[in-house]
């Protein structure tokens, strides 16, 4: 429930541009000089402790690519949008340097599965306050000429990005304003609500087999909200079980014992009757929630995105 699925923790500092191909509409000189820096600007939080400026006039949604931050003359073509720019945080799961070997590979595979048409330059630019960019650029095979950069800072355990990409003279154009957002980009306390501060559990049960030879499951998942927005997580199953019964030439097979999951870490924050999780070894889990019950015997109602549900009840010691 609360812990991030594999393909949350997989998620990659650039996320798709679109699913269509950018064929961009032929654009005129004043569309392709760069964009002033920003002038009149916006404040941004996230509930989970994102924040930087913004040019007033841009919008930010939440979308399922992270933070889309979307400026009101955004190009289009043919086939939809041809530049978009996304604002993303991910734990950096022990990585220390944005420049390590394994770390830019990572980036560049990613960028390469969703473009594979684009090439990484070798040189990766220092950033003032730390912070790297990476440049992908190459040609569309529709003809486009595309270009794409990864902004991205080391804060607290978490990689802070924005991942900006698009046809070459859009990028080009809003690369002041994102430079002067990215310079913004920080990390501060998350909005939480103390009364969801506490530690909750939650049961699982299966078994596998038939009445004859069968193994049984029983896990334990367990959570603790911190008041001062951190969190925790474990996650144990206890397996018991007799196998061999239906071989009539040996005796069955009795099973048991108890594996636990490795312990995640991470940051909580609540807006409305929504909880962000967000876990230092990668990904965000956001679900909604609703309590009852008297302190002490309180339960947890959860609703992922997908729709499903499962109750989770307070520890009380």
């Amino acid at each position: 429930m609360f812990a991030a699925s594999p393909a949350a923790r997989l998620m990659a500092l650039l996320l798709p541009v679109a699913a269509s191909p950018l064929v961009a509409a032929p654009q005129s000189p004043t569309q392709r000089d760069a964009e002033p820096r920003i002038a009149g600007v916006a404040d941004y939080t996230h509930p989970i402790g994102v924040r930087f400026q913004h040019p007033d006039r841009w919008r930010v949604s939440e979308t399922g690519l992270g933070l889309e931050v979307t400026p009101p003359d955004r190009g289009h073509g043919a086939f939809g949008p041809t530049e978009i720019h996304v604002v993303t945080i991910v734990g950096a799961n022990d990585v220390t340097s944005l420049e390590a070997p394994a770390a830019v590979q990572f980036v560049d595979a990613r960028v390469r599965e969703l473009f594979p048409f684009l090439r990484r330059e070798q040189d990766i630019k220092p950033l003032d306050g730390g912070g790297r960019r990476f440049t992908w650029t190459g040609r569309h095979p529709a003809g486009l000429d595309a270009e794409c950069h990864v902004y991205s800072k080391l804060i607290g355990g978490y990689v802070l990005s924005i991942s900006t990409a698009g046809e070459r003279s859009l990028v080009r154009r809003r690369r002041p304003s994102i430079e002067t957002m990215f310079a913004t980009l920080t990390l501060g306390e998350p909005q939480i609500d103390p009364r969801l501060a506490s530690t909750w559990y939650a049961k699982n049960y299966r078994t596998v087999g038939d009445v004859q030879d069968r193994i049984n499951f029983a896990n334990t998942q367990t959570v603790t909200l911190v008041a001062d927005g951190s969190l925790s997580s474990s996650s144990q199953t206890a397996i018991s079980g007799q196998t061999g019964r239906n071989n009539p030439q040996r005796p069955g097979t009795s099973i048991s014992g108890m594996t636990e999951a490795a312990r995640e870490a991470g940051r909580w924050a609540m807006q409305g009757e929504y909880v962000y999780m967000l876990w230092k070894t990668g990904g965000v889990t956001k679900c909604k929630v609703y309590v009852q019950g008297a302190p002490g015997r309180r339960e947890l109602l959860v609703t992922q995105l997908n729709g499903s549900k499962s109750l989770w009840t307070e520890y009380n010691e």
